[in-house]
Order: structure tokens, then C-alpha cells, then sequence
């Protein structure tokens, strides 16, 4: 009988472990910074973020609040590594644009609109970083763009 197409491998196979980033930064390290400068910064421009209070610019702030923090959200929970969709990218940039914009037009609700999605987003993002690195025995490192999770026991 003839043999199949199918040769197995000649080497041993063994399941390969992520390499540790070169280059570290503890995410929770990362997001403890943003959200203490974030807290700074709305001590700072507490006026101007209560006149931008109103009812349609928090149910904005809600919804994009909610958009920003869904899908990061899900894969922190779940663990996966990897860098978010260009989209994700784009809706932060412009959240931070309106606030920088805000700030400098002296548009109160634009900076409103701006500012809380991202701060709303760094608090959840902290909490679940937290909760996931005392749940699970891994470790969140910041890469560019992407959260990598490394098991404990690779990074010592």
C-alpha cells in the first residue's frame, strides 16, 4: 500500500510559550499613570467639565464611553494578546482630538465629550487589569498598541 501525502515531523513538537516583550511596561503601571494625570487634569478643569455637563453631552459621553471600552474590555477578560482594530485606533484619537480641541476652543461641551469616554475607559481598563492579574496566573505588559498577557511563571 502506497503511503499518504502526510510525512510526520522529524523533530520533536512541543507547544511554544510567548516570548516575553523586549521592551516592558506593566499595563497596570501604564493605566495607574493615565488615570492619576487624567484625575489631575479634571481638578484643574472642573468648571469647564460641569458647564459641559448637560443631558445630551452625557448620553454622548455614554455612548462613545461605551463604544471605546466594549471590545479592549472583552479581551482583557479573556486574556488575548494582540493589538485592537484600526477602528478602535481611530475613535480614540478622535475622542482625544475633541478634548485637546475643546480645551484649547474653550468648548465646554466638546471637552465634556472627549474627556470622559477616555477617562471612563482608563478606570474600567485599571479595574480589569487588576482583576484578571489576581484572577489568573499571567501578566499584563504594554506593547505599541497591543496588551500582551505573559504567563507568571515566564516572567519570574
Amino acid at each position: 500500500m502506497k503511503a499518504g501525502p502526510y510525512a510526520p515531523p522529524k523533530s520533536e513538537v512541543r507547544d511554544v510559550q510567548p516570548a516575553p516583550p523586549g521592551f516592558r511596561v506593566r499595563t497596570k503601571t501604564l493605566y495607574s499613570g493615565m488615570l492619576l494625570i487624567l484625575i489631575v487634569v479634571a481638578l484643574f478643569l472642573r468648571d469647564m467639565l460641569l458647564r459641559g455637563f448637560a443631558p445630551p453631552s452625557a448620553a454622548v459621553a455614554a455612548v462613545l464611553a461605551v463604544a471605546i471600552v466594549t471590545l479592549p474590555l472583552r479581551r482583557i477578560l479573556f486574556r488575548s494578546s494582540g493589538p485592537t482594530p484600526w477602528w478602535w485606533d481611530v475613535l480614540l484619537y478622535a475622542l482625544v482630538a475633541a478634548y485637546v480641541f475643546g480645551a484649547i476652543l474653550d468648548n465646554a461641551i466638546l471637552l465634556f465629550i472627549g474627556f470622559v469616554p477616555v477617562t471612563i475607559m482608563t478606570a474600567v481598563f485599571l479595574a480589569a487589569l487588576w482583576w484578571v492579574e489576581a484572577k489568573y496566573p499571567v501578566r499584563a505588559y504594554s506593547s505599541a498598541r497591543a496588551i500582551i498577557f505573559v504567563p507568571r511563571d515566564v516572567v519570574g
